[in-house]
């Protein structure tokens, strides 16, 4: 008896929150229906667009699914990615096999092995000299060349992360290597917004494999039902959704704005 008052408790505040959505925007809705001047109707149709909008996050808010975890990928969603300034870098220090892996968006060879922490940094260095015999340059110049890839995190996304963890529980999750970490962290402290952080050079498995997703969902002590996963890769999210994970295909963090939470 207990457990069926508690869920009509829950219906009827859900019904009485739709129905102050109704009588609130009633007339915004309602009256481009039945208005006869059409350049009337369109005006107020153009005006009620920002009104009507707001309907349907409130009706979002209400009727979503309960997120309790948001795991970010971070290149491509937190920190922006400059390809070309990589491949002109790579161009300029003479390593110019190398700079078609980031020119093609290879991810195999040294490169792979380097996110999945089968090598590291100087190991690195050496295979890709063998990739571009002709390259005579420094190990130095060719992490820079590397590092440039990274152009930066915009001060709004991580105002927005700071708003996101008093909210929920944040994590982050990324294909990366050891090469663009250590370069990232003498800016940038990640452990100043997410509660875990899930690498794939250091966990030795990449996305879209599942089992990169049940090792986050388990040490994360996360429901995948109660997680949304945030990823600018098609494959990345449809992975994740197999596993019943709620996704977003997007190309930045900056689309996390338009969330009703």
């Amino acid at each position: 008896m207990l457990l069926f008052s508690l869920i009509r408790t829950f219906m009827s505040f859900r019904v009485m929150k739709l129905g102050c959505i109704w009588e609130k925007y009633k007339n915004i809705l309602l009256f481009p229906l039945i208005c006869t001047n059409f350049d009337l109707r369109s005006k107020i149709l153009t005006f009620g667009k920002t009104q009507i909008n707001l309907v349907f996050r409130s009706l979002n808010r209400i009727f979503a699914p309960m997120i309790r975890n948001i795991v970010l990928d971070w290149g491509g969603i937190l920190i922006d990615l400059d390809g070309q300034s990589s491949i002109d870098e790579f161009h300029r220090i003479g390593a110019l096999e190398v700079a078609k892996y980031v020119e093609f968006c290879r991810v195999e060879d040294m490169f792979l092995r380097l996110e999945l922490g089968q090598i590291d940094t100087a190991q690195f260095c050496l295979e890709a000299r063998e990739q571009d015999p002709a390259y005579e340059g420094s190990d130095e110049a060719l992490c820079h060349a590397w590092n440039v890839l990274l152009s930066g995190i915009p001060e709004n996304r991580l105002k927005r992360l700071e708003e996101l963890k008093d909210r929920c529980r944040l994590f982050l999750l990324s294909n990366t290597n050891e090469i663009h970490w250590e370069y990232a962290r003498r800016w940038w402290q990640p452990e100043d917004y997410f509660e875990k952080i899930f690498l794939s050079y250091e966990m030795h498995q990449v996305k879209p494999d599942k089992e990169i997703f049940l090792q986050m969902l388990q040490e994360g002590e996360m429901k995948a039902e109660e997680t949304l996963f945030i990823d600018d890769s098609k494959r990345n999210c449809e992975a994740a959704a197999a596993l019943g994970i709620q996704t977003i295909h997007a190309k930045s963090l900056d689309y996390v704005d338009n969330l009703p939470w």
